[in-house]
């Protein structure tokens, strides 16, 4: 990896962070939830995202762009720590529906995510192709 490409993947990544930030006090401002949605629909977007980006893998520019965006970008938007964090805290609040809902949800909707993202592109790639014959 060379430095200028490492300088891009460290300033995606505090953008991911930072947008991360503010889409959890966004979601948790206008939301009513017990639990930590805002979170929860970050994991879950990030996942989408870093399957519809592999699901791009095909584009020429692909090898060099998908570091900066998976390790940087998505990588400081997504958060797992912080999810396993809020499902500690609402076990040791002793609410075990909520905290297990949390975790058996978060990777449940995650890998979801990720498989539509996956699927995505490919659907939209042939469609694109069909439409052209």
């Amino acid at each position: 990896m060379i430095l200028i490409q490492l300088f891009f993947i460290v300033l995606a990544g505090g953008c991911g962070a930072v947008v991360r930030a503010w889409l959890d006090s966004l979601i948790t401002t206008h939301t009513r939830a017990k639990w930590p949605v805002g979170i929860f629909t970050v994991n879950v977007l990030g996942c989408f995202c870093i399957g519809a980006l592999i699901g791009f893998a095909f584009l020429p520019f692909f090898k060099e762009i998908s570091p900066v965006i998976t390790l940087g970008f998505l990588g400081g938007f997504t958060t797992f720590s912080t999810a396993m964090t809020d499902v500690v805290h609402l076990a040791q609040q002793k609410r075990y529906v909520a905290s297990v809902a949390l975790l058996t949800g978060t990777y449940i909707s995650a890998f979801i995510a990720l498989y539509i993202g996956l699927w995505l592109p490919t659907l939209i790639f042939f469609s694109l192709m069909y439409s052209l014959i």
